[in-house]
């Protein structure tokens, strides 16, 4: 996908953000325009293209959830996209819509540390009393927090960069192989294995 292509779609996402519409859920698209059936079906036409070369091109990730109202398939973009943008002096569109106080989303953080340098230990308690304090060392120094809870290490509060290298690398693995990795990062934590049985022991 090139660089004109990218800016048109990043165009046609801020021009349907600015109108308050929300952006973020991909079956909702038709209703992003107003005007005849014919000129609201060439816009959604060109939209679902650009979202589907920005999809193969790995600008995008998409995935499908349960809501109130059915199913529907929300978007966010990638490492790649960003990494991009950066290079190419574009602001991405944020698919939540923007915030006047949220820059977190206007200049995405591009500094990977290594997880011996930046993990913490902390606990739900801490978490809790001071979440502003995580949340801004985590943004603003990429600080990976383990969080415990009643002694175990269960969870983890990182950066968005790592979320979003965790889905890169999800589209580009097997999924047969994703799924024996992460039964092998169980046994690793000492967790539980995945298992797909409803019924009750």
């Amino acid at each position: 996908m090139d660089k004109e292509r990218i800016v048109r779609l990043n165009e046609i996402l801020r021009e349907v953000s600015a109108r308050n519409r929300p952006i973020d859920d991909l079956d909702e698209i038709p209703g992003w325009f107003a005007g005849t059936a014919e000129v609201v079906a060439e816009c959604v036409n060109e939209v679902r293209t650009l979202f589907d070369e920005a999809y193969e091109s790995g600008l995008i990730n998409k995935g499908t959830y349960e809501s109130g109202h059915g199913p529907c398939t929300h978007w966010d973009w990638t490492t790649t996209a960003h990494r991009r943008a950066i290079k190419k002096g574009l602001l991405l569109t944020n698919p939540m819509g923007e915030e006047e106080d949220g820059a977190m989303f206007e200049q995405p953080p591009n500094i990977i540390t290594t997880p011996i340098e930046s993990m913490l230990p902390t606990t739900l308690t801490a978490l809790a009393e001071e979440p502003f304090q995580h949340c801004e060392a985590v943004f603003e120094r990429q600080v990976r927090y383990v969080i415990s809870h009643e002694g175990k290490p269960v969870a983890a509060l990182v950066p968005l960069v790592d979320l979003e290298m965790v889905k890169d690398i999800q589209i580009q693995v097997d999924p047969c192989k994703w799924l024996e990795w992460i039964q092998n990062l169980r046994e690793r934590l000492g967790w539980p294995a995945v298992t797909f049985n409803d019924k009750e022991e």
